[in-house]
C-alpha cells in the first residue's frame, strides 16, 4: 500500500516566479505563481506557455515531452527571481 500525496497550492516570495506540482480549487496539475514587487500574471502566463503550450519537439509541448521520457511532472518545481535593479 503506498502512501497518499498531498499537494499544496504553491507560493512565490515577493519579485519570485514559481512553477510548481499543486492543487488549487481540486485541480491538481501544473501550477503557477507570482510573488509582488515585480512579478506578475503576465510574467507567469509566459512561464506556462513555455511549459505546456509550445511546441518544443514533435509537437509536443516541453512537460509532454519531459513526461513521455519518464520524468515525474508532480516532482516539479522551478523558480526564478527578478534582478537586483
Amino acid at each position: 500500500m503506498s502512501a497518499r500525496r498531498r499537494f499544496r497550492a504553491p507560493t512565490a516570495a515577493p519579485g519570485q516566479l514559481k512553477a510548481k506540482w499543486g492543487t488549487v480549487e481540486g485541480l491538481t496539475d501544473i501550477q503557477y505563481c507570482w510573488g509582488a514587487n515585480g512579478a506578475s500574471k503576465p510574467d507567469a502566463r509566459i512561464l506556462c506557455a513555455a511549459l505546456e503550450e509550445c511546441d518544443v519537439y514533435e509537437g509536443r509541448t516541453l512537460a509532454q515531452e519531459l513526461e513521455r521520457r519518464g520524468y515525474d511532472l508532480t516532482t516539479l518545481v522551478f523558480s526564478i527571481k527578478q534582478a537586483a535593479p
